[in-house]
């Protein structure tokens, strides 16, 4: 193409000087008819003789192989049918100014406007032997006393051509039997074809029910690197013959890579395919599949032991079995957005482990529906729940939302980020565990089971878009209060229907016996024991806090594996070398008393004042800042205040235990 630019730029004729058998053209004199290959040895020597050659030098130039016959490609000049798109790409690009086309991400406008503002007429036709035919016929007179007696026209048929040519030639009976018409022999180009796609899917040009039912589109969701060649062009085509834009929003994902970051290429030998992720395979087996693609002509051999090698570096244990829904979900955890999606199979196999999560949490619950009839909470009953109960739900809630936040946004890394934290950790590791000691009370039992029940299907709902195949199955084996035919026709958790449950005060509350027992864990840890017996006292001069820490004992015990603590107000007066401590907020302190003397990791400690400082400088630079107090609400600058309080008790906190 830039050497055609440069000949018309001079004025230059465009000529062709190899035929397609790969002979010299018959304006090429003295060489016509001969090979391209003997041409280029017997030129070197005419030039010798001629005394005209000046010497040769390497030159680096990319040569084009055919992959099958692996003989050199030669780009030949030949007619060729094109559409002039200027009009049509003006269309284009002033339905997404105008705000009557979406693109998603939205730098991808700036890339739109840059092809469409700058296209060319565009080349539609193919000379090749499958595709869809070009609808144009050469239709000629042999009465060459007719003029004019030769023209092209467009025709949905040889008939249909011929009555058009008959009516713009201008002949008469006798002349239009003497009429040939032969239809072209090349193709359309698989772009223009599948720009039709979304309309002629639907049965255009006949306007039927399917047509007025679902065109135009809604969504279209596909790869950004091909933005131009499919979607601008359904675009200026959708327009220009259905007078509509062919769909109001367009949200593109970025091109898969290997977990190096690295493009699927058949000759790293990290392409994988997703039937291996879903049913697993082992090594011998993925390097027998390539060497099968090189009998079927797929890859040469070269490639096949390049692939070969990177198989063997990068699944040396072949390629676990993760299913399909936890290669679903995989993908759906990685911002589409981003220009790459680093694909890894380790991490498809920890969402298999999230499965079985799943599937035993419904066990668990089926198990609690043997024990006690549940009784389905409500917002009306809340003053009658335990706070582990309002706990869960107004977590819950805010699950919900963020669930519903991120789909509206197509951000569905945010989805299954927000679904996996409810489902792993705030249900199963935390609500599922208070439930084994409430289950045992026949009082708390009903109200305990109906509200483990109900989240549990929740979750199966939000989830069932992600993960359709486990969902459903658990979904039926739940007795709901009513239940569809299927999950994927059910009502989808809703914000505002989930929005009364919400409870800022309850979570306050519960994650401050949510941070005393990771600071008891991460003390238990820096001792390396399982000692179950270990004496911790929970200090805190806050009445409300000691109440809660209280009440919550139980639970707290479970969760920590911790069966000896103790709520109190002051410092055990027994502190050895043997008692380790660690702060929770500004006023609340924890100390384990071990059987041996345990050195504190100071490497620890600080990393933790370093966290709590930084935080703080953060803070302070924000709220100093100029125009902070006139610009900011009053109620986030006293948000920022109480924040900048409590850090700073926390690391007076710290600062005594340490001394």
């Amino acid at each position: 193409m830039i050497d055609l630019e440069v000949s018309k730029r001079h004025g230059l004729d465009s000529i062709s000087v190899i035929t397609e058998e790969g002979r010299m053209e018959s304006n090429c004199g003295v060489y016509s008819g001969m090979k391209r290959f003997e041409v280029r040895s017997k030129l070197l020597e005419d030039l010798h003789t001629l005394k005209l050659f000046r010497g040769k030098r390497d030159h680096s130039v990319q040569v084009p192989f055919c992959t099958r016959s692996e003989d050199v490609v030669e780009l030949l000049l030949k007619p060729q049918w094109f559409i002039r798109c200027k009009q049509m790409a003006e269309e284009a690009a002033a339905a997404v100014q105008d705000g009557q086309l979406q693109l998603e991400p939205a730098y991808t406008e700036k890339i739109w406007y840059n092809w469409l503002y700058n296209s060319r007429d565009w080349c539609v036709s193919r000379q090749l032997w499958w595709g869809h035919r070009i609808p144009m016929y050469h239709c000629q007179v042999e009465d060459e006393s007719t003029r004019p007696h030769e023209l092209w026209v467009a025709a949905l048929s040889e008939d249909h051509a011929r009555k058009k040519a008959t009516l713009q030639l201008h002949l008469d009976d006798n002349q239009a039997h003497k009429l040939t018409v032969v239809q072209d022999e090349d193709v359309l180009d698989t772009w223009f074809s599948s720009a039709l796609f979304p309309f002629s899917a639907l049965g255009w040009p006949d306007q039927d029910q399917d047509y007025r039912q679902f065109y135009p589109l809604s969504v279209l969701e596909t790869g950004h690197d091909i933005l131009f060649f499919w979607v601008a062009r359904m675009v200026m085509l959708g327009t220009r013959l259905t007078h509509q834009i062919p769909f109001q929003k367009v949200l593109l994902h970025g091109v898969l890579c290997d977990a190096h970051g690295r493009k699927m290429s058949k000759s790293l030998g990290n392409v994988i395919s997703p039937e291996n992720v879903i049913t697993g395979i082992s090594l011998e087996e993925l390097q027998q599949q390539s060497h099968m693609s090189v009998e079927a002509g797929l890859l040469s051999q070269e490639e096949c032991d390049k692939a070969v090698s990177g198989q063997a570096k990068l699944f040396p244990k072949g390629i676990p079995e993760c299913g399909t829904d936890a290669l679903r979900f995989t993908l759906a955890s990685h911002n589409i957005k981003h220009h790459q999606i680093s694909f890894d199979v380790s991490e498809c196999h920890t969402n298999r482990l999230l499965c079985n999560k799943l599937w035993q949490a419904t066990k668990y619950t089926l198990m609690c529906l043997d024990k006690a009839t549940p009784e389905w909470p409500t917002i009306n009953d809340k003053h009658k729940m335990s706070i582990e109960q309002r706990w869960v739900l107004s977590r819950l809630g805010t699950a919900v939302a963020e669930v519903n936040t991120a789909l509206e946004k197509a951000d569905f890394h945010s989805a299954t980020q927000a679904i996996r934290n409810f489902l792993h950790y705030e249900l199963c590791d935390i609500y599922l565990e208070s439930t084994k000691l409430a289950m045992k009370d026949s009082a708390t039992a009903p109200l305990t089971c109906g509200t483990l029940v109900h989240c549990l299907e929740t979750t199966l709902l939000c989830l069932s878009p992600f993960m359709p195949y486990i969902t459903e199955e658990l979904y039926q084996r739940l007795p709901l209060r009513s239940k569809t035919d299927s999950i994927t026709v059910a009502s989808y958790p809703c914000t505002h229907e989930w929005s009364a449950w919400r409870d800022e005060e309850v979570e306050s509350e519960v994650q401050l016996v949510l941070n005393v027992v990771s600071a008891i864990r991460s003390l238990r840890s820096k001792c390396r024991t399982t000692d179950t017996t270990l004496t911790v006292h929970v200090v805190s001069k806050s009445n409300n806090d000691r109440q809660v820490l209280t009440h919550l004992l139980a639970v707290m015990r479970r969760l920590s594996k911790c069966h000896d603590i103790i709520i109190c107000t002051e410092e055990p007066a027994d502190i050895t070398l043997s008692t380790l401590a660690d702060t929770v907020g500004p006023s609340c302190s924890v100390y384990l008393t071990t059987q041996v003397g345990v050195l504190r990791d100071d490497k620890k400690w600080s990393k933790k004042e370093r966290r709590l400082l930084k935080e703080l400088d953060k803070l302070v630079k924000r709220t100093s800042s100029v125009g902070y107090k006139d610009k900011t609400p009053s109620h986030v600058q006293k948000c920022q205040a109480d924040k900048m309080k409590a850090i700073q008790l926390e690391l007076e906190k710290m600062q005594e235990l340490h001394e």
